[in-house]
């Protein structure tokens, strides 16, 4: 059957699941996707942050000919939030938003990058998310006397803000870097104030499915971890450290009463159905309701300048509030 071709006219967009059970194209640009009782309801979250890009505007002045290589998603959206997008010249794959990173030159996956590819740009500096890969590469760049300034992942807000304290300095953008976290840090706080209102936490699990490899799910001193956390919900593999395989009797014990995945995993599953037909997911509480969340993998795993925004969304589904008392429109 050929994808759903319905046109999108307003910020929601109802079919019923059994009507398409291929990826729809329409999907791959929302981010955040709800599949509950055989519908998919879509959710184009149109904020981008606009304090954030609005103080790049504002940003002190940095060396407007400087030739910069960004690698990882996170690393590259916080430069082009603090108004210096406009000196990157190369970004790695994971680096998806804003949507113009993708006319730039791509040098390949974070954890798979070639030393010379990274070398022919001839960037004046590169700075990179720390889990660049593999290994060897890093001692490469270095010997080769390039400018290389690591940047360590962040799961947790505070961790965030001296992520963004660090690249605005980097740049000459503390200015735009103020901004930035002082929007975030309201936004977590009016969510921070939500949660304390919750009488109950759902159980929720997130499955990793990428890279072709047996799906994971994922334990204590995550990003992921984190977000269900920032969402209102309750880890049910927070035994675990990490990510572990994902086994039938794992899902078992858990028994989520939600699913949360990335849209690419979803689609490496094969979709909703594809997911609950994993073994033991068809036992949980969350395949019996078909309470599935999926959303664009750097919005929920990267901790950005969205990151607040993707933990409101996913606290408005979860617990089933509005999305008009905590989410704006930019």
């Amino acid at each position: 059957m050929p994808p759903c071709s319905s046109p999108v006219t307003s910020r929601r967009h109802y079919r019923p699941w059994s009507a398409c059970s291929m990826p729809c194209k329409k999907r791959r640009s929302s981010a955040f996707n709800y599949y509950t009782k055989g519908k998919c309801l879509m959710r184009i979250n149109k904020r981008a942050v606009a304090l954030a890009f609005g103080a790049a505007l504002l940003s002190s002045l940095g060396n407007a000919s400087e030739r910069l290589v960004t690698l990882g998603g996170d690393v590259t959206e916080i430069v082009f939030a603090l108004g210096a997008g406009d000196r990157v010249v190369a970004v790695d794959s994971s680096s998806v938003s804003p949507p113009k990173v993708r006319q730039l030159l791509q040098l390949g996956y974070l954890r798979a990058l070639s030393a010379e590819g990274v070398l022919s740009v001839s960037a004046d500096r590169i700075i990179a998310n720390a889990d660049i890969g593999p290994p060897a590469v890093k001692q490469q760049i270095l010997a080769a006397g390039q400018q290389l300034e690591l940047v360590e992942a962040t799961p947790t807000p505070e961790q965030l803000y001296d992520k963004i304290r660090r690249l605005a300095s980097l740049l000459g953008t503390v200015a735009a870097g103020d901004d930035i976290i002082a929007a975030l840090k309201a936004d977590f706080a009016a969510l921070a104030e939500r949660r304390q209102r919750l009488s109950h936490r759902p159980g929720v699990l997130f499955v990793m499915n990428h890279g072709g490899g047996a799906p994971m799910i994922a334990g204590r001193n995550t990003a992921a971890d984190s977000m269900i956390q920032l969402m209102g919900g309750r880890n049910v593999a927070d035994a675990i450290r990490a990510y572990k395989p994902m086994t039938a009797e794992a899902l078992v014990n858990a028994a989520p009463d939600w699913i949360v995945v990335t849209d690419q995993g979803l689609e490496q599953f094969g979709g909703v159905d594809g997911l609950l037909r994993q073994p033991g997911m068809a036992l949980t509480p969350a395949a019996e309701s078909r309470r599935i969340l999926s959303m664009d993998a750097l919005l929920l795993l990267g901790f950005g300048p969205r990151t607040a925004d993707a933990a409101t969304t996913l606290f408005n589904a979860l617990h089933g509030e509005s999305e008009n008392d905590a989410q704006r429109d930019y």
